[in-house]
């Protein structure tokens, strides 16, 4: 039977509505240390990491990014330079392999908080998402690659890495506008999708 307190009774601290054994514990644990406010290049890298707003999403984004394309980029050197694979099945191949990479640092960086959807649907949309931003991608790479026969200049070492960035850049924008909405998007806690 619960008594109502008194006016002269004392009340509880929060600690006194432990049991005895978790009391001592909670008193013999080293105090919690405040987290600091980090100013200056430490503070906007943090936020960098762990911030939910359109701009660092993107800028998060542009880093994949970046990464995907050394994959791509070094891929499609590799196999069409040294083993001499012909340009564009190297192409199909260096973007697939990018495609791979790009999702997983998108999942468990780029969008990694708040995202809870379920790993294998968003692989399929991140694949789709992606497969479209390719095609549009390897479409103007293959634009910027006919323009440059035309003119003389295909056969320069440098030209498909500008064809590349080209395309990347295209294909950047449709990214990330097509994965942040369709396939990561930001669901609060209890808001329903798979682990």
């Amino acid at each position: 039977m619960r008594q109502e307190p008194s006016s002269d009774t004392h009340h509880p601290e929060p600690d006194d509505r432990l049991p005895r054994e978790r009391r001592v514990a909670r008193h013999d644990a080293p105090a919690a240390v405040e987290p600091r406010k980090l100013g200056g290049l430490n503070g906007r890298l943090q936020h960098f990491l762990r911030s939910n707003t359109r701009t660092a999403q993107f800028l998060r984004f542009g880093t994949v990014g970046m990464k995907v394309s050394s994959i791509d980029i070094g891929g499609l050197y590799l196999l069409h330079r040294v083993l001499e694979m012909n340009l564009y099945l190297s192409r199909v191949a260096s973007l697939g392999a990018a495609i791979l990479a790009g999702y997983l640092l998108n999942r468990y960086f780029t969008f990694a908080r708040g995202q809870r959807g379920c790993f294998y649907r968003q692989m399929a949309g991140h694949v789709g998402v992606h497969l479209t931003g390719g095609l549009i991608n390897f479409g103007v790479f293959s634009a910027v690659m006919l323009l440059a026969a035309q003119a003389g200049t295909a056969t320069r070492a440098w030209m498909p890495l500008f064809a590349i960035v080209v395309g990347g850049m295209v294909g950047l924008l449709f990214n990330f506008t097509a994965s942040r909405r369709f396939v990561f998007p930001h669901r609060p806690p209890g808001a329903g999708g798979g682990p």
